[in-house]
């Protein structure tokens, strides 16, 4: 059987992502929770205006895989008014969590015209406790996360909305 040199260096490429991938999970009792290197907390990212229940938000786009992957982790406040907006190549169903996230966060799970297909009230973990998950049940495009209390505050509901300007339409997301 004649094996090519990409069969013969498959296992050992296939170890080697596998230890990174183990060491990038682990944390060690003395990490804090700062960003990893390269996350910067201060990345400023592109952002758009919004009407969201009659009140004008300024939101975050969350277009790139990176952008995406970080959201809004690590940090410590989210003013009133502003938010993010995931952008996703397509349609599907969805999981958010709160991983490395220290405020409470309202997720709206909106699909490709707009219309709020689920809605979350995402709390931050405690110290040590696992992440929930959060799931959008139904396929969705985009994911808008505001600040607590948005849901209610603005009495929004699965069926309602929300107007995505034409910045976000054409946005090209980076693939998943």
């Amino acid at each position: 059987m004649k094996r090519t040199i990409f069969d013969m260096l498959l296992p050992i490429i296939m170890l080697g992502l596998l230890l990174v991938a183990g060491d990038a999970c682990r944390k060690e009792k003395n990490e804090s929770d700062s960003p990893p290197v390269g996350w910067s907390q201060t990345r400023e990212l592109s952002t758009t205006t919004l009407e969201i229940g009659g009140e004008t938000f300024t939101v975050e786009l969350a277009y790139r895989l990176t952008d995406r992957m970080r959201g809004l982790m690590f940090r410590k406040h989210l003013p009133p008014d502003h938010g993010m907006i995931f952008i996703f190549p397509h349609s599907r169903q969805r999981t958010f969590h709160m991983q490395n996230c220290l405020i409470d966060i309202d997720v709206l799970f909106l699909d490709a015209g707009g219309t709020i297909v689920n809605l979350h009230n995402m709390k931050a973990p405690s110290p040590g406790a696992a992440s929930r998950q959060y799931h959008s049940v139904s396929p969705c495009q985009y994911a808008l996360e505001l600040p607590a209390g948005s849901i209610q505050k603005l009495n929004l509901r699965v069926g309602q909305t929300i107007m995505l300007n034409e910045r976000i339409h054409n946005i090209l997301p980076d693939p998943e």
